[in-house]
């Protein structure tokens, strides 16, 4: 990612931080814009930003367009062998299921993001995966 698509990226992090949503997405979409024009979709740093937009979007309460982008995410760092981040993927898709009430899914996602995290040997993830599936089993008592 070059220094442009890198300072979009940095403020709206910083926005986000600020609880600056509408404008963090904007700028976060324009460094996903910057990045895939610079570096193609099937890369890294722009499935990462798209777990970002996805992220952003499950924030603002618009689980639509965060199950849209964390799909995106998904389908797309699959297809790169080494992407690290792509367990944490999972479990967030899993996270916005389980908002939306999509118990299966969200299964189905966080166990996956286990799996992987278990694989990578990715002890945070693996976490976040284990918080996931316990979240999806209270409800599932209920």
């Amino acid at each position: 990612m070059n220094i442009s698509a890198m300072s979009l990226d940095w403020y709206a992090h910083l926005l986000l931080n600020m609880s600056r949503y509408t404008e963090a997405m904007r700028h976060m979409k324009s460094a996903y814009e910057l990045c895939v024009r610079l570096n193609g979709e099937v890369h890294e740093q722009s499935v990462i930003l798209l777990n970002d937009l996805g992220s952003i979007s499950f924030t603002k309460g618009n689980l639509d367009d965060a199950v849209d982008y964390l799909t995106k995410a998904v389908v797309t760092g699959e297809k790169l062998a080494e992407m690290d981040d792509i367990a944490s993927i999972h479990v967030n898709l899993g996270n916005v299921y389980i908002k939306k009430g999509l118990l299966d899914e969200a299964k189905k996602s966080c166990l996956k993001g286990w799996k992987l995290s278990k694989k990578t040997k990715n002890d945070e993830s693996m976490g976040e995966a284990k918080l996931c599936l316990e979240e999806i089993k209270k409800l599932l008592t209920k």
